[in-house]
């Protein structure tokens, strides 16, 4: 719900900062459309994941910074807001430092600005992570403190630090360029639209400061996102904010019905693109599988069982059947771990189970001390309860 709700909350607020920016009605409301059924917004307003909930302070944040003269705390509170959504709108202070100096000049004025602005942040975002590693995540060791901080940088083997990169530089920015087209379009060729439409807004006079932040944004991203899962969209969403910006910058007044007719036109072959290739299909459950199979385990599972999980069972698992999970990709390369762990759980007569697709995907040493017995099949898959 939450994630739906910061789906529909940006688009109108995404129109109101269009329209404050002189666009015409038409021409914002179609932009804003755009942004509701660009793939990678519309994908994760419905999917339970943290990265839309950043996406009121960001456009709150963006239109700050569009503003003659930013408010430094303002813009840093929004800015400061979103990074405790998700480290990486760190990214967005070039952004932010580049307006406060437009805005205030880059004399003793824009300096202070800049400098209530940086230590705003910084000590909003120390005070709220001391907060909640004594409240509430309570660290019992270093190590567990620097796991807690490291977040998905620390999913390798035994929770050690991975870096998931491209192998080649080449191959990195080749992936960035194809998660840029896919962000808007889940079929990559789409999407081009939507740069073409950015690119023509930026040229005209009335899109300079939408030109210059979004190429400001974009580029301090990608010095990240080139060399860190640049195939990844979810941390692409944000750009579509400058993008569909610029884009709306080509619908002049003086031509707004033939320039909204344009852009909504493209909006609405968009929506209609990403509904087919993408959100159709993992909506609908006979084209997901995953979900099927987790339907099934809440029929077969005893309410208090113990069931493994990878993947996207993570989340849907706990969701929708209510079980608990034993998430194995924290345990990859931590078989002892595992086998203590389940050990553990059936010594105290827990309930635990594992499916054979999840044994074939190599598990089957791990679980290889236990007992199975087949307690039921759905298709290709069994499930088995696990004993000493």
């Amino acid at each position: 719900a939450g994630c739906s709700l910061a789906e529909g909350c940006p688009p109108a607020l995404f129109a109101r900062f269009l329209l404050n920016r002189g666009r015409p009605a038409g021409g914002a409301a179609a932009a804003a459309m755009g942004l509701a059924v660009s793939n990678g917004w519309w994908y994760k307003s419905v999917d339970a994941q943290v990265y839309l909930l950043a996406g009121p302070l960001m456009v709150l944040a963006f239109e700050e910074a569009l503003r003659e003269r930013p408010r430094a705390l303002r813009l840093a509170g929004l800015h400061t807001a979103a990074m405790l959504v998700h480290a990486t709108h760190v990214l967005f202070a070039p952004v932010a430092v580049w307006a406060l100096l437009r805005g205030h000049g880059d004399g003793e004025e824009g300096r202070r600005a800049v400098g209530r602005y940086l230590a705003f942040c910084f000590f909003a975002v120390v005070a709220c992570y001391v907060a909640a590693a004594v409240l509430v995540m309570r660290p019992a060791t270093v190590d567990d403190l620097k796991l807690w901080l490291l977040g998905s940088g620390a999913l390798g083997p035994g929770r050690t630090p991975i870096w998931p990169k491209a192998a080649s530089l080449g191959e990195g920015l080749f992936q960035w360029g194809r998660s840029s087209l896919r962000v808007a379009a889940e079929r990559p060729v789409w999407g081009l639209g939507l740069w073409l439409l950015a690119a023509w807004g930026a040229l005209g006079a009335r899109g300079r400061l939408e030109r210059d932040a979004a190429l400001l944004w974009v580029g301090s991203y990608a010095l990240l996102l080139v060399v860190w899962e640049p195939w990844n969209i979810d941390y692409r969403i944000m750009d579509l904010l400058p993008l569909w910006a610029a884009a709306s910058a080509a619908v002049w007044p003086a031509q707004a019905l033939h320039g909204a007719r344009a852009l909504a036109l493209y909006a609405a072959v968009l929506g209609g693109a990403n509904f087919v290739w993408h959100l159709g299909p993992v909506s609908r459950l006979e084209t997901n599988p995953a979900l099927q199979k987790t339907l099934w385990l809440r029929g077969a599972l005893p309410e208090d069982a113990w069931v493994t999980a990878l993947s996207i069972e993570e989340v849907y698992v706990p969701y929708f059947t209510h079980r608990r999970t034993l998430n194995l990709r924290w345990l990859v390369g931590r078989e002892p771990v595992l086998r203590e762990r389940v050990g553990a759980l059936l010594d105290a007569g827990e309930p635990v189970y594992v499916t054979s697709d999840h044994l074939g995907q190599g598990w089957e040493d791990a679980f290889s001390v236990f007992g199975r017995l087949e307690v039921g099949r759905f298709g290709d898959v069994r499930l088995y309860k696990l004993s000493r």
